[in-house]
């Protein structure tokens, strides 16, 4: 029996290719982007807990795929199918609001 692959791996793998195949390096895109090589590997690798985390994951998904010229819809969909993660308002949390005497916490 042939060994079933699962489509996100397939598909995430291939980001990484396409990008070694368009001879972009992960210093370029490091230095465009300004994103540690230390998240870059961990989204090539899919060790997505390595991420900082909320929107920071997101944002730098959307610009590696930018940056190789890869479909960022792929790639946020294995990301999400992961981490659990889900991109719509009602996971953000309210900020408080200062109250507008926060200077006085100064004195």
């Amino acid at each position: 029996m042939a060994p079933r692959h699962d489509r996100t791996s397939v598909r995430h793998s291939d980001a990484r290719t396409h990008r070694i195949r368009s001879g972009v390096s992960l210093e370029l895109i490091c230095e465009r982007t300004k994103i540690s090589r230390h998240f870059l590997e961990a989204i090539e690798e899919r060790a997505y807990q390595r991420l900082p985390g909320g929107i920071f994951d997101i944002s730098y998904i959307r610009q590696y795929a930018e940056q190789i010229g890869y479909s960022a819809e792929s790639l946020l969909e294995d990301y999400r199918s992961r981490s659990g993660a889900k991109e719509s308002s009602s996971n953000l949390h309210a900020v408080p609001a200062r109250p507008k005497t926060w200077w006085k916490a100064l004195l």
